[in-house]
Parts: C-alpha cells; structure tokens; sequence
C-alpha cells in the first residue's frame, strides 16, 4: 500500500523539502545513506557449479552459527566508508578481519 505513485511522489517531495532546509541539495557529497545486513558465519550452499552428470557434496555444518552485523555506507556523489563489522563477543577474536577488504573495521559487541 504504501509504494503506490502518489506516496512514492509525497515522500520524495518531502526529502527534496528537506535537502533545501539543510542546505545540502547541490551538494552530493554531504548527503549519506547508511545500511546494515546480518551475516551468519556459516555457509550453506544451496546451489553447486559442477560437470553435468558427476555427483556433488554439499557439507554444511549442523549448527545454526553466529550472525554478525555489517554496516555500509555510501554518498550521493559516490565516496564508500570502510565496511563495518561487528561480531558477537567483547573482544576481537584472531582472525576476525581475515578475507576482509581493506580497511575493514571489525568489532565486537555482547549481543554482536
């Protein structure tokens, strides 16, 4: 109900309202959009890339994993933050930032 034309169109009047109030509308580089994703550290793969007619294993294991929380963020004009990744635990464990992009921040959190 709420993606329909006349409130798609009232919402994006109201944020070029809002642009202009902040002074920010010219100016790309000022305006963000932050998200954030959970991840869980175990991989189960649902689809396999294999020969046709040769069998495949799919291993995976028994336990549901942890999910940690990934925030990202982007700016009109194109410019990325370093990733943010906060996993469960009060300290960093070893090896947390392995495979990581760089710059990667990695944290962690009682609850992650």
């Amino acid at each position: 109900m709420g993606m329909n034309k006349t409130q798609v169109c009232k919402w994006f009047e109201s944020y070029e309202d809002l642009l202009v109030k902040l002074g920010v509308r010219d100016l790309p580089c000022q305006i963000w959009n932050f998200d954030k994703t959970g991840v869980q550290n175990i991989h189960k793969a649902d689809e396999v890339v294999a020969t046709v007619g040769q069998p495949t294993y799919n291993i995976t294991a028994v336990e549901k994993g942890e999910t940690s929380t990934v925030l990202a963020a982007m700016n009109a004009f194109g410019d990325i933050l370093p990733p943010m990744v906060i996993h469960k635990g009060k300290k960093g464990g070893k090896g947390w930032k392995d495979g990581a992009p760089y710059g990667t921040i990695v944290r962690g959190s009682e609850n992650g």
